[in-house]
């Protein structure tokens, strides 16, 4: 009876760390997909053209290709009237990188020969090092020739074209059930899922800078992709092409209900970091499942609404401060760090200066227009402003309007402070007025 009781713990052991750990984490972004019509343009940018891989089909920007709609992304690669391809590949370059945490997609992948869709992310580093010195993380790969087999890998330098830091599953009903692809992403590993059982760690013993790319920010990317390399079946092809698709197929679709990155560490703070006396401004997180709100203000701060929520509105009186929130939920409590906030003093007409005080609040700024400083201009190549400060000391207050300079087709202004170096001034300071 001992024997097999302890065959049965062990066995419980090995499932438990297999399957999905429960770290508290915090939902720091998330697109799901609600609004039907083109997917949000403040999350999603698209890439064009032929990428890569001998790919058969052109990447668009098109509502055909890419669209919200019932409550789930579709991105639909369509066949031509010529027999071409179009599709989709959206990415959050520049607009939502991340650094670890666990990155999750609820999606039904296509079927058909000839398919590959991929829920994926790049370094975002890949445009100054390029591919694959940036780092590649594919979380769902899979290719329509050998339907229901999930490939989890890692691109590096020491792991590209025949790939070495790799895994596959299988995972039943793929193109008619939702299911969840996720890696969970630290410093030192990454775990991927398909529904919260693990079945692949990538931890390299010796990080270098060949096998561990992977400590910077990665942008996400998902795409259908059609032939190629990997995803055309010799059978199908023609002319020295990898266009090696079923030819009954004309479109297939992958549906991806949420993407959501969740991590460890506190979310940040979004909002004004600079307001004007009196007035009232809006500061939030991101709306995370299962976690209440409970916020705090200095500097004679009040909230107006939205305690207990993620999102308060806070009307400021005339002294700086700060804000930060508690976040608590059944793993545990975590503070955000704080948020300083500068209030600023409200303009009275067009021009105005805030005074520079000392510490006993004597007013130091004088205006002393005979005390030598010059401003001159260069308009070539570009439009500079230089200032010949020759008695700092005086602190001079100098007021030149540009009314008479069409300043349309300049993207800078630059500026020379040119200073006595045998008695510099303690500050100098420009306002755009």
């Amino acid at each position: 009876m001992r024997k097999i009781y302890f065959i049965v713990f062990i066995c419980s052991i090995l499932f438990q760390s297999n399957t999905y750990s429960q770290t508290c984490r915090y939902l720091v972004w998330s697109d799901e997909f609600d609004v039907n019509g083109a997917p949000n343009q403040q999350n999603w940018g698209y890439d064009f053209g032929y990428i890569a891989n001998n790919e058969f089909q052109v990447y668009v920007n098109s509502i055909d290709n890419a669209r919200v709609e019932n409550g789930v992304l579709v991105i639909e690669a369509r066949k031509n009237t010529l027999g071409g391809w179009t599709s989709a590949r959206l990415q959050t370059q520049n607009i939502h990188p991340f650094t670890y945490g666990r990155i999750e997609f609820r999606a039904k992948v296509p079927i058909g020969i000839g398919t590959w869709p991929a829920l994926w992310m790049l370094g975002q580093s890949i445009n100054s090092s390029g591919w694959p010195a940036c780092g590649e993380i594919d979380i769902m790969e899979a290719v329509g020739k050998d339907p229901g087999v999930n490939h989890a890998s890692l691109h590096t330098t020491s792991s590209s074209g025949n790939t070495v830091n790799t895994a596959i599953t299988t995972v039943s009903n793929f193109s008619t059930a939702f299911h969840i692809y996720a890696v969970e992403w630290t410093d030192t590993k990454m775990d991927f899922y398909v529904d919260d059982l693990k079945y692949y760690t990538y931890s390299p013993s010796v990080k270098t800078a060949e096998n561990w790319p992977f400590n910077n920010p990665f942008f996400i990317i998902m795409n259908v992709a059609m032939g190629g390399n990997w995803g055309s079946d010799p059978k199908y092809e023609t002319g020295g092409l990898k266009n090696g698709i079923d030819p009954a197929l004309t479109s297939v679709k992958m549906e991806i209900d949420y993407v959501r990155v969740y991590q460890t560490s506190a979310p940040q703070i979004s909002g004004n970091k600079t307001v004007v006396e009196n007035s009232t401004e809006n500061y939030s997180v991101p709306d995370m499942p299962g976690v209440t709100y409970n916020w705090t203000v200095t500097g004679g701060a009040q909230i107006i609404s939205g305690q207990g929520h993620n999102s308060i509105a806070i009307k400021w009186g005339s002294i700086s401060g700060e804000l930060s929130v508690a976040l608590s939920q059944t793993c545990g409590n975590i503070n955000t760090p704080s948020f300083p906030v500068k209030v600023t003093t409200s303009p009275l007409s067009d021009n105005y200066n805030i005074p520079n005080l000392d510490n006993l609040g004597n007013n130091l700024w004088q205006e002393v227009p005979t005390t030598g400083n010059t401003i001159s201009f260069i308009t070539t190549p570009d439009f500079q402003l230089n200032y010949n400060i020759q008695n700092a000391q005086y602190n001079p207050n100098i007021l030149h309007p540009l009314t008479s300079i069409n300043l349309t087709h300049y993207n800078y202004l630059s500026l020379n402070l040119k200073t006595d170096i045998a008695n510099p001034p303690k500050i100098l300071r420009l306002d755009l007025i």
